[in-house]
This record gives C-alpha cells, sequence and structure tokens, in this order.
C-alpha cells in the first residue's frame, strides 16, 4: 500500500519511476487503476515506463475494468507528444491483437488476429457520438492495426471481405447458412478502414487497393443489405452502413441517382 501511494502522490519523478519498476505481477484492480494513472503521469518517461512495465507483465488492455479507461488508454498513448511513449503503447497494445503463427517459409513469428474489429469491442464505441474527445479514436485505431500488417496490409481487405460475406449472407445474397448478425462495431470498423484507406491510398500496397475495390457492393446489393439492415438491425449498425455509402466512389451517374433515391425514401 505504501509503495502505491508513494508511486501516486510523490512529487519526485525518480522515486515514481521506481515505484513502478518495484511493483511486481500479479496486479489487484486498485494496482490497475493506479498504474493506469501513471499512463498519464506528466513525465515522459515514467508514461513509457508504465506501458512496458505492463507489456513485461503481460497485463493486456482488456486487463482495465473500465471500458472509458480503455479508451483513454488506446487514445492518449497511441497519440502521445513522446515518440518513445507512442512505441512503448503499441509494445503495449500488440499482443492484444497478434497470435503466434508461421510467415510464408514456416518460420514462427506473431500474425494478426482474425477479428480486427477487437478492439473496438474492448471500448464503448458509443461515447463516440457524446464526447467530442473520443471522435478520433477509430482513425487512431485504424492507424496502429495497418502499422501491425505493414507489407501484409492485404488481411486487412480478407477481413473486410468476411464482413461483407455476413451482411450479404444476412441479406439473403449469398447461399450460406444466416450468420450472428453484424456488430456495431465490426460495421463501424469496415466504415473507417474504408475511409482510413481513401485518405491515406498512396501509404496502401496496390493488392490491397485492388482487393478493396472489388468489394464495393452493386447497387442492387447495396439496396438488399440496406432494407435488410433497416428492418431488423440495430439503429447504430443502420446508421453506420448508411454512413458507409456516403463516401462510396461511384462513377455512374445512373447508380449515384439510385442511391440518392434510396436515401430520400428512407428520409420520407
Amino acid at each position: 500500500m505504501h509503495l502505491i501511494k508513494a508511486m501516486t502522490h510523490n512529487r519526485q519523478r525518480d522515486v515514481r519511476r521506481t515505484c513502478v519498476q518495484a511493483l511486481r505481477a500479479p496486479f489487484s484492480q486498485m494496482t490497475l487503476v493506479m498504474l493506469g494513472k501513471r499512463l498519464r503521469d506528466k513525465d515522459d518517461e515514467i508514461r513509457r515506463q508504465t506501458y512496458l512495465k505492463l507489456a513485461r507483465c503481460k497485463v493486456g488492455v482488456e486487463s482495465f475494468p473500465s471500458r472509458e479507461q480503455r479508451m483513454l488508454i488506446i487514445k492518449e498513448g497511441l497519440t502521445d507528444q513522446s515518440q518513445g511513449v507512442r512505441e512503448a503503447c503499441m509494445e503495449f497494445l500488440r499482443p492484444s491483437m497478434t497470435a503466434d503463427g508461421v510467415d510464408e517459409n514456416g518460420a514462427e513469428k506473431r500474425v494478426l488476429i482474425s477479428d480486427l474489429s477487437y478492439l473496438f469491442k474492448l471500448i464503448d464505441c458509443k461515447l463516440l457520438f457524446v464526447k467530442e474527445y473520443y471522435i478520433q479514436i477509430p482513425f487512431i485505431i485504424m492507424r496502429f492495426v495497418f502499422a501491425l500488417a505493414g507489407e501484409s496490409d492485404l488481411v486487412v481487405a480478407q477481413y473486410l471481405e468476411s464482413l461483407f460475406t455476413k451482411l450479404r449472407a444476412s441479406a439473403g445474397l449469398e447461399d450460406l447458412p444466416m450468420p450472428e448478425e453484424i456488430t456495431f462495431e465490426e460495421i463501424l470498423f469496415l466504415r473507417i478502414a474504408f475511409e482510413f484507406s481513401k485518405l491515406y491510398r498512396v501509404d496502401r500496397s496496390v493488392e490491397y487497393i485492388e482487393h478493396l475495390e472489388k468489394l464495393t457492393p452493386s447497387f442492387e446489393d447495396y439496396s438488399e443489405i440496406f432494407q435488410r439492415l433497416q428492418s431488423s438491425a440495430s439503429r447504430l449498425v443502420f446508421s453506420e452502413w448508411v454512413k458507409y455509402s456516403l463516401q462510396l466512389a461511384i462513377e455512374d451517374e445512373v447508380t449515384r441517382r439510385n442511391l440518392v433515391s434510396l436515401m430520400f425514401t428512407y428520409i420520407g
């Protein structure tokens, strides 16, 4: 208890840093809360050391009980003014988004997990529409996901394809068993991924861009999914599908007019 008190209240940064280094896992919930506060310490090195301490002790962001606290950890760590802190935060978050795998030569390596929207599901995405402070979090997470993917960004496009398959199957456009309903976090990830890719197209591989362009649904398919989500999905899921349509690059004039007509019919 004395160690926690000194780590939290002592004015000397060397004392606070020593306390962080002296803590031993496993951590109680109270200790995690106090460590979370050190992730916002005014001293860059203490913030960096705290992220690395958690990473070394195999404590993931999911260990923190509050969804909003996880949002703060992700947002402030990945956008910290100190590059060292940003890199330490990425090291801390990496195990949550990767798993043991092998490369094309059979050598062991860490690979992205199958559910790339996992971090979205760990936080309270509904707060994105309530608190302006959090509005950039989806883009911050997306930048992190692509940083992890590196030159293997095609895996992100393949995940997006799996989400489209789920949407198409739910609308009866695929001869597949009825899938689980797509979640708000999954369709939010889909929309943000397309917007992010549009903004940073130059950073993406040719294979990724080509794969993404093939995923754009026809108006007929979009309309079927639109009607399916409007009638049965949550308001948040449906609104994300509508937002997705607003950034589609549709060259065909008839398709654009049909899409606008569909929107006006819904609004009316």
